[in-house]
């Protein structure tokens, strides 16, 4: 059964406590994200709306229940699908759903609650399972609207840009060098390397992978471990000759901002 099949609720054909409620809109905005780091975070297509630097969240349980969050930087693309090009694959997800969009499988995150079983909602937006391969991308792309016929058709990509959004959004992309400068700069770290702390500079004598702490020597020839968490990756990351970059947000169709 395709998306645009589903008129209100659809109701699950071997549970008949779990629902699927799908926004009446003829298409849906997909944000498919990657890491910021990987070969898919270069990907192209005609096809895509929007491309632009986030930071991605992710929220993990501990073995006795607690929990705890993690910070990635990440590349998200936009696509606009129309839903007679997304299958429902009938499986209970709770909250994520599971489709096929050209014969590829697409997680849709989207928000879900119990009353009357549990009802998944599928809206105008929603994301995905982030770090899809380059196939995936590619299934997505090529069944989605191109961005000069929605601009024809009058569709706007809807932003905030209060204030507080613009504080915000220059809070994130200040976020999101830090964490791809550390992702760069750990990757290419060695004994000898130079590490910046707070303006001065220690050279590396050990470390292993993994580690949260470094074995650094001062300038003044003191020995000090150093936790990853006081390391100015940025300055680490250029001294280290990589000159970290945060992309810029791109659209492809007409903005609305609302202020």
């Amino acid at each position: 059964m395709r998306l645009s099949e589903i008129k209100g609720t659809y109701t699950l054909k071997d549970d008949p406590t779990y629902h699927i409620r799908v926004d009446p809109e003829p298409n849906i905005i997909l944000a498919v994200s990657v890491y910021a780091d990987a070969r898919t975070s270069t990907f192209d297509h005609p096809n895509i709306v929007r491309r632009a630097p986030k930071v991605l969240e992710f929220k993990h349980y501990r073995a006795k229940g607690s929990k705890f969050w993690t910070a990635h930087p990440g590349i998200t693309f936009y696509f606009v699908v129309p839903k007679e090009n997304i299958e429902l694959i009938e499986e209970k997800g709770y909250s994520y759903v599971k489709t096929l969009i050209g014969g590829r499988k697409v997680t849709l995150n989207v928000s879900g609650g119990a009353g009357n079983g549990w009802t998944d909602y599928i809206g105008v937006i929603a994301g995905t399972h982030v770090g899809y391969p380059l196939r995936t991308l590619k299934a997505i792309a090529e069944n989605s609207l191109n961005p000069e016929i929605l601009a024809a058709s009058g569709f706007e990509f809807h932003i905030l840009e209060t204030p507080h959004d613009v504080e915000d959004k220059k809070r994130e992309r200040e976020r999101f060098h830090r964490l791809l400068s550390e992702k760069i700069a750990r990757k290419t770290i060695h004994e000898g390397s130079v590490i910046i702390v707070k303006g001065d500079k220690y050279t590396v004598e050990r470390f292993k992978k993994g580690k949260k702490t470094l074995i650094c020597r001062s300038e003044g020839g003191s020995l000090w471990r150093i936790c990853n968490n006081v390391i100015d990756w940025v300055a680490t990351a250029k001294s280290l000759g990589c000159e970290i970059a945060v992309p810029e947000d791109v659209f492809r169709v007409p903005v609305r901002k609302t202020t």
